[in-house]
């Protein structure tokens, strides 16, 4: 590309930057005039639909604007932040838009993305200012994004909290947009159970009044930070029983038995002790030292455990931060352990457990951290009985399991929609029956051959008809097969598209399609169920083709699922595609897998662009395919 070529791909590039910029500020500034009430809901869905339709016009523009592939690295690392930056920046207008449709709105949401947009142009921004790019164009661009989107109420109690000597770092809304959660996080340096309960109760008294004006607020939720350490406690109430609580003017015994008050006693005291004694594990010199830091290790990880077992969705979140650090402290008294013992056994076994760790793409956090917690507690038993319960024992056995990782297949197959599906109706005909079922057999006896433990085909691909087949296939190879069914008549005059998920032990659920799009039937009929699938590889979900736009239902499933998997008969896979990439920048769910078929004499062409995204590679991309190709690839190589 030549150097006149550059030029203009930055002057358009920077121009497109200021544009959105401008988009997303004076949407941010919206936001906080709603939250305030100094606008209305219906003013604000109609400035909104402006502005959403103007970065809209850009979002569809640079799918047209491309850098030449011969072009410098660095203007490669800057196209692909431009891209994240804008597909962001689409992401904060469409759940700003879930405010006004249908009360759908997430506070904590819009605000979790307003933090991404900034981030993704601070790496713009990095990106632009390369020498190298520099030496082509100067910069025209802001140096920051002034983005106002804070409450002028919330400014308001926040300053009257401080005036009344209550540290407050955090106040800020979340859930729904008009049944909003406020969420306070206060600052002690008493970790009592009677002192936070005090804090809590001159908190409330403080911002009373504040409540009273906040209609849109419906639940309060306090959280304490102990110094500097994470929050480990926390209380939540109504905001009408507190406030008519309140009115009577009650005792502090009264205010604890109407509040919902979690204290984490025994599980904030456990950890502190595992993380001194981490701290001060250098100082184990002899066989005392040893075996009184092996049995407190063992007592107190005894605790972690169990408080981390089962706990509430709410109460998880901050147990984990305990979990973590008590995972952490383990593994450090275990490493200065084996370094005073010159245990061979033992050294081997923790060589052994953390291999799989070479191995980033392919780490499950929300299972194999546990996995890790549990064999380093095995070994903790193992050690404390080798040199505290039997000194003279020489060896005790520590097991050699190795946990086996997941393979994921993706299929892209080449179908013809016009040949072998129903125009009126979208299900298979005869031939498209037959050539279906022998891509699905064909391409099923390969994963099987290269040991997959999941397969997943597109929207519309596998007849509804043949489910037998299917639920046999799935338990013949103790496989999960993930597919999209052709058409299904719930009446003379109404269709669904639906989704099937065959398990090796049998079952075989199935999923309407939450959405209709553009491309549907118009007499489809929406579905209203959404299914979390809890695996040996993690929790997955699957969506059909639309529903990924779903805003409300990827708020559900956000911190609930590993990995979302797409199917779609599509032929806009690509912004299908853009959008995977920036939620796996955000790590909105771990793991997005989108499956396309491939018809290129579908009008408008069906392009394929089958994808597996992540956040474990630097440019998110695990596995693609191109447009036009067609067979099968798996998420952890190149192709099967």
């Amino acid at each position: 590309m030549i150097e006149n070529d550059l030029n203009n791909y930055l002057t358009k590039l920077d121009l497109y930057v200021r544009q959105s910029i401008e988009l997303v500020e004076k949407a941010s500034e919206l936001y906080g005039k709603l939250i305030d009430d100094s606008i209305t809901k219906a003013e604000f869905i109609d400035i909104l639909k402006g502005l959403s339709g103007e970065l809209k016009r850009i979002y569809a523009e640079i799918g047209d604007f491309s850098i030449d592939v011969l072009a410098p690295d660095p203007f490669h690392d800057l196209d692909l932040a431009f891209r994240c930056f804008v597909s962001m920046c689409d992401n904060y207008m469409i759940f700003l838009s879930r405010l006004g449709e249908n009360e759908n709105g997430n506070h904590w949401l819009i605000n979790k993305t307003l933090e991404d947009v900034q981030r993704d142009y601070k790496k713009l921004l990095g990106c632009r200012k390369n020498p190298k790019v520099l030496a082509v164009s100067e910069f025209h661009i802001p140096k920051a994004i002034i983005l106002d989107s804070k409450s002028r109420n919330l400014e308001a109690m926040l300053q009257t909290l401080s005036d009344e000597g209550v540290v407050c770092t955090k106040l800020e809304l979340s859930s729904d947009a008009d049944l909003a959660q406020l969420n306070i996080e206060l600052v002690t340096g008493d970790p009592e159970r009677k002192d936070l309960l005090d804090l809590a109760f001159k908190c409330f008294h403080v911002i009373e009044d504040d409540l009273a004006s906040s209609s849109h607020v419906s639940v309060v939720y306090i959280g304490f930070r102990i110094g500097d350490r994470k929050p480990h406690s926390w209380l939540r109430i109504e905001t009408e029983k507190i406030l008519k609580l309140l009115s009577n003017k009650p005792s502090i015994d009264e205010f604890e038995r109407t509040i919902e008050f979690h204290y984490f006693e025994d599980i904030i005291a456990a950890e502190q002790i595992l993380v001194d004694l981490a701290t001060h594990s250098s100082a184990l010199k002899g066989d005392f030292e040893v075996k009184e830091a092996l049995t407190i290790v063992s007592e107190k990880l005894k605790i972690t455990k169990k408080a981390c077992a089962n706990p509430d969705q709410l109460e998880d979140l901050i147990l984990r931060w305990s979990f973590s650090r008590s995972l952490l402290s383990c593994i450090s008294v275990v490493l200065e352990v084996v370094s005073v013992t010159r245990d061979p056994d033992a050294a081997r076994t923790i060589v052994r457990l953390f291999d799989i760790y070479r191995k980033p793409d392919e780490i499950d956090s929300s299972k194999d951290y546990s996995n890790l917690l549990s064999e380093i507690s095995d070994l903790i038993e193992t050690l404390k009985f080798r040199y505290v319960v039997l000194p003279n024992v020489r060896r005790v056995s520590v097991g050699s399991y190795v946990k086996p990782f997941s393979r994921i297949a993706l299929v892209q197959p080449k179908i013809s929609f016009d040949e072998c599906y129903t125009k009126d109706d979208y299900a298979l005909n005869r031939i498209g029956l037959e050539q279906n079922l022998k891509i699905f057999d064909d391409m099923l006896d390969q994963a099987v051959q290269k040991d997959a433990d999941v397969i997943i085909f597109p929207e519309i691909f596998f007849p509804a008809s043949e489910l037998d087949h299917l639920k046999m296939k799935s338990k013949k190879n103790n496989i999960i097969i993930i597919t999209g069914l052709d058409y299904e008549k719930i009446s003379p005059e109404y269709f669904v598209n639906s989704c099937a998920v065959a398990l090796p032990d049998g079952r075989v659920i199935r999923q309407k399609k939450l959405f209709k799009s553009k491309y549907d039937s118009p007499r489809m009929v929406e579905g209203d169920e959404l299914f979390v699938f809890k695996t040996h590889f993690g929790n997955f979900s699957v969506f059909i083709c639309y529903d990924y736009l779903s805003a409300q239902d990827l708020i559900k499933l956000r911190g609930v699922i590993d990995t979302l998997f797409v199917l779609t008969f599509n032929p806009d896979v690509k912004s299908y595609n853009e959008k995977a990439i920036a939620d796996a920048y955000s790590t909105l769910y771990g793991f997005i897998c989108i499956v396309n078929a491939f018809d290129p004499d579908h009008s408008p062409p069906i392009p394929g662009g089958s994808g597996f995204y992540g956040p474990c590679k630097r440019d998110r991309v695990i596995c693609r395919f191109e447009d036009g190709e067609q067979g099968m690839k798996n998420s952890g190589t190149s192709s099967l």
